[in-house]
């Protein structure tokens, strides 16, 4: 395992992504905002929790990048008895805790997770892996503390969505893209707090390279929850025809088993 604070000083890079990424979630505004986040997260929720009500082993589970455990309450509805909530942001862990969670500080990009070896059945690390530089680390770390025959859950934005496709035609960056930096831009879909975006295809392969076997893609969507006119549910049509395939929908569920 590589120690924590040789990947920090051997990547400075880690240190600004981090901070960013730490400081944007530990922030007061967003935290009582929470409702609203989980809004724009709830068809990706559900998604999650029909995955875990299929499978065989859920007794324990460790939620990496719990926020508040907002989502943890809907993965309780699978019947999920034990959840772990895991987050590098510590006035959002309190307000977890305070949901009845166990919870850990871990700044997942750069420290071992503080968690022992195959401890959780499940482990899901939902929009998350987007907002990291080392990716084969935090990968590794989400083996390590899965039991063998175990599952990752991972959901992430995909690069190649279909309304991306149509944006680029016209000059625009695609929906949750990085910025040109870490605090400025242009176009508002922009997302200046991700690092890696990229397409169901690359993923997988990444997936497969590291050692695990990828059971399950499945897609999830924003439209959902957009307001607006005839434009927006025009969009929202297409999507519901496009989004059946998940190289072509805003974002990808990636069911894992660890060998």
């Amino acid at each position: 395992m590589i120690h924590g604070e040789w990947v920090m000083s051997a990547n400075p890079m880690l240190n600004e992504s981090s901070a960013q990424n730490t400081a944007v979630f530990d922030a007061a505004q967003l935290i009582e905002a929470e409702e609203e986040v989980f809004r724009w997260q709830a068809q990706k929720a559900a998604q999650i929790v029909g995955v875990l009500a299929r499978l065989e082993r859920t007794e324990r589970v460790a939620d990496v990048g719990c926020f508040t455990g907002r989502l943890a309450l809907e993965y309780r509805r699978a019947g999920v008895q034990h959840i772990d909530g895991y987050d590098a942001s510590p006035h959002a862990l309190e307000r977890a805790r305070a949901r009845g969670l166990n919870t850990f500080l871990w700044s997942a990009d750069h420290e071992p997770c503080p968690a022992a070896a195959e401890t959780y059945d499940v482990t899901i690390a939902a929009d998350i892996i987007e907002h990291l530089v080392n990716t084969d680390f935090f990968i590794a770390e989400l083996k390590r503390i899965t039991r063998r025959g175990g599952h990752i859950i991972i959901t992430t934005p995909n690069l190649a969505f279909w309304l991306n496709r149509l944006r680029l035609l016209v000059g625009k960056p695609p929906w949750s893209y990085p910025g040109p930096s870490s605090t400025i831009k242009l176009d508002v879909m922009l997302d200046t707090n991700h690092i890696r975006i990229n397409t169901v295809a690359e993923w997988t392969h990444f997936f497969h390279a590291s050692g695990l076997g990828v059971e399950q893609r499945l897609s999830y969507t924003l439209l959902e929850a957009i307001d607006g006119g005839l434009s927006v549910t025009l969009r929202r049509t297409v999507d519901r025809v496009l989004r059946r395939w998940p190289a072509l929908a805003f974002g990808t569920l990636y069911v894992l088993r660890v060998r």
